[in-house]
């Protein structure tokens, strides 16, 4: 029973492997791993944006370490997708970035997938207009007290810009 037990596990382990196999050779379309393995050359032909609602094409174009009509070595490629990735992370737009490429005989494209952060951050105000709190609770007038809230939006019109402003009524000096 163990013998037949391990060889189902085996045969298993062997069925993944070609199934992941066969998804990785899916990803790189027609090419072969032997073609994209040698010094071959791809011209990027486009570049997919998926998932970006609020941010402008711009704003990822500005962080990009190449361009359309680029010719690049597979080795180039990773290198440019790494630091591409990067760029982008460090923008403190996004909370995830994913860049695929997908080859096609001697082209290529980028696809970048990301998901967005919270651009809008409201924080309340409540404070009181005495000279500490224990005079506060002293006095205990809650007629000096001020209220509002503060709002941040850290992608403004989708550009990269940061609009804030302050509101606050209640007690005046």
């Amino acid at each position: 029973l163990f013998k037949y037990l391990t060889l189902l596990k085996m045969l298993l382990r062997g069925v993944i492997f070609l199934y992941l196999f066969a998804l990785s050779q899916m990803a790189f379309g027609d090419d072969t791993i032997a073609d994209l393995s040698v010094d071959k050359r791809f011209i990027l032909d486009s570049i997919v944006l998926d998932g970006n609602k609020v941010t402008r094409p711009k704003v990822f174009y500005n962080e990009l370490t190449f361009r359309l009509g680029d010719t690049l070595t597979q080795k180039q490629i990773i290198e440019h997708l790494e630091a591409t990735k990067n760029n982008l992370l460090n923008t403190s737009l996004f909370n995830f970035v994913w860049i695929t490429p997908s080859y096609s005989n001697n082209h290529f494209y980028y696809t970048i997938k990301v998901q967005e952060r919270w651009y809008w951050w409201v924080l309340p105000i409540l404070e009181h207009a005495n000279r500490n709190f224990s005079a506060f609770l002293d006095d205990g007038d809650w007629s000096r007290i001020r209220y509002g809230a503060y709002v941040q939006n850290v992608n403004f019109l989708g550009r990269k810009k940061t609009l804030r402003f302050l509101f606050k009524l209640g007690y005046q000096n």
